[in-house]
């Protein structure tokens, strides 16, 4: 099978699933997750940020060996109004909290992110995204 090193970014509660054309060979998803371990440094080659002027999320690409595209395939929101924070008891009697509730995630289209994204950031010109995790996604593309 053919998978893809995907990663996540966020700004606030604004989080983009970002994707590149490298794509590699493994056997199931468990071997991806050892390969692209060693891949996770292709996110060094890329910098999302969200452009005013543009309107929109950009990338600046560094000229690599790996890939030379760039995209963003899941746009995510942390919205409040679905849910609580969570508590998460860890034992001896520790506690987390306040944890991030998954039932608060909302997925978006690309329109509506970025007409969110406008709005909660009205008097920025340039707003940075922070790299969270890397991760795998099975692709019909083909191998370069």
């Amino acid at each position: 099978m053919n998978y893809a090193v995907s990663f996540l970014y966020q700004s606030d509660e604004f989080e983009i699933s970002i994707g590149t054309n490298h794509v590699f060979e493994a056997e199931n998803r468990e071997e991806a997750m050892k390969k692209a371990a060693s891949l996770q440094q292709l996110s060094d080659y890329f910098s999302p940020y969200y452009a005013k002027a543009k309107e929109d999320i950009v990338f600046d690409v560094m000229e690599n060996n790996y890939f030379d595209q760039v995209f963003v395939f899941e746009y995510t929101f942390y919205d409040e109004t679905k849910g609580d924070y969570l508590t998460v008891d860890i034992g001896d009697g520790k506690v987390l909290s306040p944890v991030m509730n998954p039932a608060c995630y909302v997925k978006l289209d690309r329109s509506a992110f970025l007409q969110c994204f406008k709005e909660h950031y009205p008097d920025k010109e340039v707003v940075t995204f922070g790299s969270l995790s890397y991760g795998v996604e099975e692709t019909s593309a083909k191998l370069r």
